[in-house]
């Protein structure tokens, strides 16, 4: 094993690593810090399976008790929890195509034009024979509301109808406190709120949106319309406000909050906290925009398991929580600073932009860049990113602007420390100076990272403590850990023994450090003692391992919904937080995903 020697001035080394022993998290690739909002707490419910199906489902509803499904062999309802029975409401030879809870009972309509109430216990009540399909069914108390060509009709069972014209063909329909909300199309789309009541119709909205509308839904005092352009909340007096970019599906919404399927087909909840969620099917499943229903705590939706189609039910804040860019925009590498995120971000306009986000806002401009980052460092204002051109720039707050520091290799890693700038490429850790004028000096050189040609950028990720920076040497004869010491000498400080390669990723939580192969993850504690194995997959490989608050994450790849997070820990068994593609992650207190397809940032906070 060969140990090799810095070329800076041992001083320098000293000076540059004192003081560095209460850094909690690794630094790199994914840097330190949290990002801002309410992440998720406490545990967190698994998600299940409803119910295994034989064909497509119908429709799909739930309310606060109960979720109700329809196929082709009936109508059936579940209590909400994985430990509640199946109960058959209806066995009927029709399609049922819409479903509406309203109370104890349900109503169902058909491909025969039938409207039918439901009530455990009790024979179907024919409510009404539909002379064309409807565009819309809702529910107010114990009323149908059914909406059918320009018209409107109230539906009760054992009473008589009553129709409300519309000057137009619906689109988009929702009902609650006495009123029913459309999407009329006419001359130009229009929002109207009609009185149950009266029959008189009120207009709130002309909003451009609305011409692409899908569904809508009300949620407190607000309704809520799907749009190709995203969700728009309109109040009673017809002020509209855009609280989604995500949109183009169907939405449903309660008290708790409201839950859509946008088009990369990811569920996402809003809950009344003004946070808005992903969700994730947990269970090796991939969701598909067909249906959508929420109650109480949970949301449902039909998905693709291993073994056919399934109704999956999620805890509907048991996902990561969502950041929205800018539409078109993209963040291609993110490091969380203190309460918010500095990213690198992609506009609809091709502008490279280094900035840094508050709940997906932009709140500081640092500079404009030639080329998107892939990896970001901060620390306090100092910002270091590496282009895709394999440029390495840095900015600070005060001052702005990009400055050229240093030209590496794509694939290297870098980490702000104590003002300095350290860069991992190749078989050796270099330091730069960005108030001196940038340019880099090899600090350590040998047994570092992988050096066969294919993998001659790779960098792996550094982190200081105890008053020494830590590395990983990977796929050479002496794979392991290693530490460069307040002299400035590189010396062995854990040795791999597994059979696998080794990963470059390198994470800190307290008084250890965590490394990977393919097949499981160790941790290896700083004072030395004995190493032990803290999480292993037999069938998927681990590809990444990231820190989220306290928890340790592996990235996994495999499975029919592309890659799953697995929260590890020795005290707990794995967790599933995520299970579905994405396009990466940076750690640190908050662990975020770059969803590209939502155009979105995924926190799953500590």
């Amino acid at each position: 094993m060969t140990a090799g020697r810095g070329g800076l001035a041992a001083a320098l080394l000293v000076a540059a690593l004192a003081g560095c022993g209460g850094k909690t998290t690794g630094a790199g690739a994914g840097g330190a810090g949290g990002a801002g909002g309410a992440g998720v707490t406490g545990p967190v419910p698994d998600p299940f399976v409803v119910a295994r199906l034989t064909g497509e489902l119908g429709a799909l509803a739930a309310d606060d008790r109960f979720v109700y499904w329809a196929d082709e062999t009936g109508l059936w309802r579940r209590a909400h929890g994985p430990d509640a029975p199946i109960e058959r409401l209806l066995a009927t030879e029709r399609w049922i195509t819409r479903l509406a809870p309203a109370g104890d009972s349900v109503f169902a309509f058909d491909d025969g034009l039938a409207l039918r109430g439901v009530t455990p216990g009790e024979a179907a009540a024919s409510v009404a024979q539909l002379d064309s399909v409807p565009w819309g069914l809702a529910t107010d108390g114990a009323r149908a509301v059914v909406g059918v060509d320009d018209r409107i009709e109230v539906h009760a069972v054992g009473a008589a109808v009553r129709t409300i014209a519309l000057d137009g063909v619906g689109l988009a329909l929702a009902a609650g406190g006495g009123a029913a909300y459309v999407v009329v199309m006419g001359d130009e789309p229009r929002l109207v709120v009609v009185d149950l009541a009266s029959g008189k119709a009120r207009e709130l909205s002309r909003a451009p949106e609305l011409s692409t509308a899908v569904d809508a839904a009300v949620w407190g005092d607000r309704v809520l319309v799907s749009t190709a352009e995203g969700v728009v909340a309109f109040d009673r007096g017809g002020a509209a406000r855009a609280v989604s970019p995500l949109g183009d599906s169907r939405i449903v919404a309660d008290a708790a909050g409201w839950v859509l399927i946008p088009p990369a087909q990811v569920p996402v909840s809003h809950g009344a906290d003004g946070v808005t969620r992903a969700l994730s099917p947990g269970i090796d499943v991939a969701v598909q925009n067909v249906n959508l229903a929420a109650g109480g705590a949970w949301a449902y939706a039909t998905a693709y398991a291993d073994d056919g189609l399934v109704l999956a039910a999620m805890p509907r804040f048991g996902g990561g929580e969502v950041w929205h860019l800018e539409a078109g925009a993209q963040a291609t590498a993110c490091a969380p600073s203190g309460a918010r995120l500095v990213c690198s971000i992609t506009t609809i306009d091709y502008e490279h932009l280094l900035v840094e986000l508050d709940r997906g806002t932009i709140v500081h401009r640092f500079t404009t860049l030639d080329a998107p980052c892939e990896r970001v460092a901060v620390e306090g204002d100092e910002v270091a990113c590496l282009t895709a051109d394999g440029t390495v720039v840095t900015s600070a707050r005060q001052r702005g602007g990009a400055r050229p520091v240093a030209d590496v290799e794509l694939g290297a890693r870098l980490a702000l420390h104590k003002g300095k700038l350290y860069l991992a490429e190749g078989d050796q850790v270099s330091i730069a100076d960005p108030a001196r004028g940038g340019g880099k000096r090899v600090i350590a050189a040998g047994p570092i990272t992988r050096r066969a040609p294919e993998n001659a950028g790779l960098g792996t990720d550094l982190v200081f403590a105890d008053d020494r920076m830590y590395f990983v040497s990977a796929g050479g004869p002496a794979d392991g850990i290693y530490r460069v010491d307040e002299s400035g000498d590189v010396e062995p400080f854990w040795s791999y023994s597994g059979q696998r390669d080794l990963h470059p990723d390198l994470i800190r939580l307290g008084d250890a450090l965590y490394v990977h192969d393919l097949a499981a993850v160790y941790r290896v504690p700083l004072d030395g003692s004995a190493s032990s194995e803290v999480h292993a997959e037999t069938e998927r490989r681990i590809i990444g391992l990231h820190a989220a608050g306290a928890r340790l994450v592996a990235e996994i790849e495999g499975g029919p919904s592309g890659l799953a997070l697995v929260a590890v820990g020795a005290a707990a068994a794995p967790q599933i937080l995520w299970n579905s593609f994405y396009e990466g992650a940076s750690g640190g207190d908050a662990l975020i995903i770059r969803v590209g397809a939502l155009q979105a940032l995924v926190r799953i906070g500590p």
